[in-house]
């Protein structure tokens, strides 16, 4: 886990338990993993496209102003980028299409086996804007796990 401040990283992870580790910088924090989530409100990259590894997966769950500046455009013109939803994907990731970037699919349309990945990408970039009905779900999750402990 990377943060900005270290301490709140270190705070989290110590939370987390053992298998969470910090790391001082991001480059430490993305070299060689298969999977990375980004969960920012980042008005620039926190990360570069040379520190990931072919094949890598990328969860951006950028907010704020600007949903896709926590990945250089570097990173988007190498991967696959699938979202949650077209519709919502092109009003909040504009300014990636506008650079030319295509939205390659809904991720419900991989789920269900009507598209699949090119598999001629660098990287994967899943880009989730939210949606009403992820809350639902996790709202349900919960509920089951709290009546189980009545």
């Amino acid at each position: 886990i990377w943060n900005r401040t270290h301490e709140r990283a270190s705070a989290l992870c110590a939370e987390l338990g053992p298998w969470a580790k910090p790391f001082e910088s991001s480059e430490l924090c993305v070299r060689g993993a298969d999977v990375v989530v980004t969960a920012t409100f980042a008005t620039e990259p926190i990360i570069e496209a040379a520190w990931l590894q072919p094949g890598a997966h990328i969860n951006a769950v950028g907010a704020g102003k600007c949903h896709h500046c926590e990945l250089p455009l570097d990173v988007y013109r190498r991967a696959t980028l699938v979202v949650d939803t077209l519709a919502s994907a092109r009003e909040e990731l504009r300014g990636l299409v506008s650079s030319g970037i295509e939205l390659f699919c809904e991720l419900g349309e991989i789920i269900n086996g009507a598209r699949k990945l090119p598999g001629t990408s660098q990287f994967t970039v899943f880009h989730g804007m939210g949606m009403s009905l992820e809350d639902v779900a996790t709202a349900e999750h919960l509920y089951q796990q709290l009546a189980k402990h009545k």
